[in-house]
């Protein structure tokens, strides 16, 4: 009698064993046919203005509420230092990377003290899908000027940097938030992107500038991963194994 209860109990936890590993493949297959399922494509059209700069006194410049930009009073033979933000059309899903505008710039040489610090661009993405009301988006370039001491174009470059790179608007797409997040600059397609673009002295340099669209997640409340789903179907397991425990 005692081998067979031995022999019963082994039993139920083979069952209880493959009961867990069948759960927990039905999770995984869940959780990818869910992420494969929330995949929505994004397409249309990007725009973009700069707005009022810091500071926006005592300095020279030109350009707010239009695509191009310029600051700084020129020395003679030279230009101001003039970028321009030019939306592209874009083709993409959630949290995969895509060249949302080209940038060009021009350093030109200017007098000390005329230049803004910061300027802030608003891209505004034109949907035709989903169909949505265009949001619009304002994140703040960082201009760091370098002294021109070493006649070197290279090292007398200029910076250009991106301050906040998630923005603080949403959208709503079928119940979800999402939002515009800035990755950087690239001038070679996307292959690497950098949060610094590098202008050389005298001279016009051109990139394109990377974000992405990502889920606008609340503070304070994580989106649950398949390690807590695998978890929570650990725990149904082991409460399923205790009702059905063998004594013998």
């Amino acid at each position: 009698m005692k081998d067979c209860f031995k022999g019963l109990t082994k039993m139920v936890h083979f069952i209880n064993s493959n009961l867990f590993k069948t759960s927990a493949l039905t999770l995984v297959t869940l959780a990818s046919t869910t992420q494969v399922a929330k995949a929505i494509s994004f397409q249309g059209m990007a725009t973009s203005t700069f707005g009022t700069p810091t500071p926006s006194t005592g300095v020279v410049f030109s350009g707010v509420g239009t695509n191009t930009f310029s600051t700084g009073t020129p020395i003679t033979g030279s230009s101001a230092n003039i970028f321009t933000v030019d939306g592209l059309n874009f083709s993409t899903t959630e949290n995969t990377q895509f060249a949302v505008a080209d940038l060009t710039y021009t350093n030109g040489r200017t007098v000390t003290g005329t230049n803004i610090d910061t300027v802030p661009v608003t891209l505004s993405l034109d949907f035709i899908t989903p169909i949505i009301s265009s949001p619009s988006f304002t994140f703040t370039f960082d201009l760091d000027l370098t002294p021109n001491t070493t006649g070197d174009p290279v090292l007398d470059a200029d910076t250009l940097s991106v301050v906040d790179v998630f923005s603080t608007t949403n959208f709503n797409v079928g119940g979800e938030l999402f939002t515009l997040k800035l990755l950087g600059f690239s001038d070679d397609s996307g292959a690497t992107i950098n949060n610094v673009f590098t202008l050389p002295e005298d001279a016009t340099t051109t990139s394109q500038l990377f974000a992405s669209i990502t889920a606008a997640t609340p503070k304070g409340v994580p989106e649950p991963n398949l390690t807590t789903l695998l978890l929570l179907g650990a725990g149904a397991m082991v409460i399923g194994k205790g009702k059905n425990k063998v004594h013998s």
